[in-house]
């Protein structure tokens, strides 16, 4: 066994890996409209809409820098369910089970001579362009629309941080190459696909992947999936029923046939030459006389004339149904309930509606800052920080915290429930008096004596 490990081989890496591409860029074909796709996002309503949903919630999340000195067996705990609660009870329980697991490190104890200054500024202003808000949200709309995401740093090199991130730069992925290498060592770095002089070394960088299926044994897998790419048919469907609806508002929807006037001469000595080619220079007058650049467009010819005019009335219901489609196809992709990026009033109450924000934050949001959170832990804090590790505080969402009138109200009418089973799950102090730890139910038939006041003493 030990002869096997040490020969340096990897079957599945000469299987998946099969071309050599020693500091040449990988080609992929998912990567082809990726500007084209970056362009419609300043165009595109719907498309805009959800990726910027996405990327204003993950900008909100906030990272706590901890010391693993308690049980690790909590702290395993903690890992496997952050991010993933359900209700205020879940998360109340959640955070308890933080507190004994870490130590949390506060950021107004680090300061420039501590050991954790520059991660403190890798978490508070990445680089000099950007918050810890502001990197987040590039790092969001990036891998949704490249299907990956690439960050990379500048290195400390005096003694005392030599190896340590300074800065972080979040790289606009759908404008860069992967530079490929051997079966043994698949990428060795990265290069935006217009410089072919500026290389970043795979040293110095932090990729997160995003699946794709085109293993194609050039590494073109390595590209991530982009989600506008999958969605680009339905952005296009949007697009051309609201342009059929403006067309309808300003009169596209019109037509008309112009004929010579009944019992009137037609001239057709006007047009010039050969009788017989009169019908299509009379044609072509009428359309250079429709191509005025205004909003009413008339034709003048010398021949009297009439239109029979028809109109293909626009039923409204088709575009907008076509439209309501898209979005709903659309905030599928994402994992986002569409009523959240595109509300209406229909059948939405408080309840429902914070439910569906709830539920698209854990399926559409949360996945997407789970990768980065294990790639800053595993990849920065733990390798540069030894003795330390970082969690995301998943907890700043109002939205995931119930109303806690209504969670109150709830627990009132639970007999079977003890006082301080309901003050427990409201994160309430314990009542010492005997009968809070049985149900109302059941205080007949307790046979302690009633407790006096200050009066009866």
């Amino acid at each position: 066994m030990a002869d096997f490990l040490n020969k340096g081989d990897n079957s599945f890496n000469e299987a998946i890996f099969q071309h050599n591409y020693r500091n040449i860029p990988i080609p992929s074909l998912a990567s082809a409209n990726l500007k084209t796709y970056a362009d419609a996002i300043g165009t595109n309503s719907i498309l805009y809409s959800v990726m910027d949903y996405k990327a204003k919630k993950s900008s909100q999340i906030k990272p706590i820098i901890v010391r693993e000195v308690k049980d690790k067996t909590l702290s395993k705990e903690f890992y496997k369910w952050n991010g993933k609660f359900t209700d205020a009870y879940e998360i109340r329980q959640h955070n308890k089970l933080r507190k004994k697991a870490f130590e949390e490190i506060s950021f107004d104890e680090i300061n420039d001579r501590s050991d954790l200054f520059y991660l403190k500024k890798l978490l508070t202003n990445p680089n000099a362009y950007q918050t810890w808000s502001e990197f987040l949200y590039a790092y969001s709309m990036f891998e949704d629309l490249a299907g990956w995401s690439l960050m990379t740093g500048e290195v400390a090199q005096s003694a005392a941080t030599r190896g340590k991130f300074t800065e972080l730069y979040q790289l606009p992925t759908h404008l860069m190459d992967i530079l490929g290498g051997s079966p043994m060592e698949p990428v060795t770095g990265y290069k935006f696909k217009s410089d072919y002089k500026t290389i970043f070394d795979d040293e110095t960088c932090i990729r997160i992947s995003g699946f794709n299926p085109d293993y194609d044994l050039r590494g073109g897998h390595l590209y991530g999936l982009s989600k506008v790419r999958v969605a680009w048919e339905l952005f296009q469907s949007h697009a051309e029923a609201v342009a059929r609806q403006y067309s309808s508002n300003a009169g596209g929807d019109l037509r008309a046939i112009i004929t010579p006037k009944a019992g009137d001469t037609f001239d057709t000595s006007s047009f010039g030459g050969d009788e017989n080619t009169f019908a299509q220079k009379f044609k072509d007058l009428i359309l250079r006389s429709f191509r005025q650049k205004t909003n009413q467009r008339m034709a003048i010819v010398a021949q009297p004339i009439e239109a029979i005019q028809f109109q293909n009335a626009l039923d409204s219901t088709v575009t907008s149904a076509t439209k309501m489609e898209a979005k709903n196809d659309v905030a599928a992709v994402w994992g986002i309930d569409p009523s959240v990026v595109f509300p209406t009033e229909s059948g939405t109450t408080y309840t429902n509606q914070k439910d569906k924000v709830s539920a698209s934050l854990r399926n559409g949001v949360f996945p997407s800052l789970q990768k980065i959170e294990e790639k800053f832990r595993e990849e920065i804090v733990k390798k540069q920080y030894n003795g330390y590790s970082l969690i995301f505080d998943y907890d700043v969402f109002e939205e995931l915290t119930k109303d806690q009138t209504m969670e109150m109200e709830t627990l009132e009418k639970l007999t079977y429930l003890s006082d301080n089973e309901k003050r427990e799950r409201i994160d309430y102090e314990m009542l010492e008096d005997a009968r809070a730890n049985t149900p109302r139910a059941y205080w007949d038939t307790l046979t302690q004596d009633p407790i006096m006041d200050d009066t009866q003493l």
